[in-house]
């Protein structure tokens, strides 16, 4: 493994490494989504199960809807918000809870505050906000996986970030991957960018602190750092069944249903953004079930997901493969790097 002993920087040209350490955001969901179905396998839920009946304060929801003269009203959701629906963002939670509304009032951006509040209380706040539409009826990109992550500490009994090393990070040999960078490990901390208005690139501080101490909130949707060398061990035991080097995190039955489409025709079709044509959705994760609808020339059955930074990861049975994509830029260019990294990955096949 080629290491490197300064933090990698655009500037002075000195290069991401295998050990080098990245903000892989939203590719968190996918091992907070590991970790929760290790309870899965021990019969500790099903996922049908309402969200309610291990976090309380998400009991008697209401959706935030439009009357016939366009006026915001409150009706009560016709069922109950399950764990299917958040390990598949069929839930309705309102997204903006973590970005802010054109209303700040209607929608408060509760994320503003996770440096002052615990993962605990910080969902207990999410739960409170109405849902933008009937949980199990659509898909819409969420927070979904912050609420998963809680659960994961119900069920553990401590913390998210503790779980995940024992369950998942541990037994891999995941060494650099967690929920802040320790002060003997920053020197490997890349920097992150952001465009500078005259066509150029300066550090961005986004999130910054929060990496490098223990946060209060642990983010199950998008808190963590990792490398490419842990991510890809960690995309090998995915691909092998759950398996690697001795070490097993998950069954091969638990594995095929994180990795399948588990969203029926119906919630497919709220799926508009381009991204999702030739796409479905298993826990937490993107799941290719038509390449030629994608347009893209990979595998049907490649399953992975991406981080704000431009991250991506993807395993892919067919091919006996896995890809782990690092850059650190905010915000990242998925809509283009990833199919076109994979049109590049997949044309070198022969």
């Amino acid at each position: 493994m080629t290491r490197v002993s300064v933090t990698p920087t655009f500037e002075r040209k000195l290069p991401l490494a295998e050990d080098t350490i990245c903000r892989i955001f939203s590719m968190s969901k996918v091992i907070t989504s590991a970790a929760m179905l290790t309870f899965f396998e021990k019969g500790r839920y099903l996922l049908s199960d309402p969200v309610s009946k291990y976090l309380p304060s998400f009991r008697s929801q209401v959706v935030r809807e439009k009357d016939g003269k366009g006026d915001t009203v409150f009706v009560p959701a016709r069922r109950e918000l399950t764990i299917r629906d958040l390990l598949t963002m069929s839930d309705g939670l309102d997204g903006r809870c973590s970005l802010g509304g054109a209303d700040a009032d209607e929608v408060p951006n509760i994320y503003v505050r996770m440096g002052s509040l615990t993962t605990a209380q910080l969902v207990d706040e999410v739960a409170r906000v109405p849902l933008v539409f009937h949980p199990g009826e659509q898909w819409a990109y969420s927070i979904s996986m912050d609420v998963v992550g809680r659960l994961v500490e119900v069920f553990a009994d401590m913390r998210l970030g503790e779980y995940v090393q024992r369950a998942i990070c541990g037994p891999l040999g995941m060494e650099d991957t967690g929920y802040f960078v320790p002060a003997g490990k920053q020197d490997r901390f890349a920097v992150m960018y952001e465009l500078d208005g005259a066509g150029g690139f300066k550090p961005s501080t986004f999130m910054e602190q929060s990496f490098r101490a223990q946060p209060s909130f642990e983010m199950g949707g998008g808190g963590m750092v990792s490398t490419i060398a842990d991510m890809s061990r960690f995309g090998q035991a995915l691909l092998r069944g759950g398996e690697l080097d001795g070490a097993r995190i998950l069954s091969r039955g638990t594995v095929a249903l994180m990795s399948s489409n588990l969203l029926n025709s119906a919630v497919l079709k709220s799926m508009g953004n381009p991204d999702a044509h030739g796409y479905g959705w298993g826990a937490s994760v993107r799941v290719l079930m038509d390449p030629a609808r994608s347009g893209e020339n990979g595998s049907a059955g490649q399953w992975g997901w991406d981080g704000m930074a431009g991250t991506w990861f993807f395993m892919d049975p067919a091919e006996d493969m896995t890809c782990v994509f690092m850059t650190q830029k905010n915000p990242g260019d998925h809509g283009r790097t990833r199919p076109e990294g994979c049109a590049v990955i997949y044309g070198a096949m022969v």
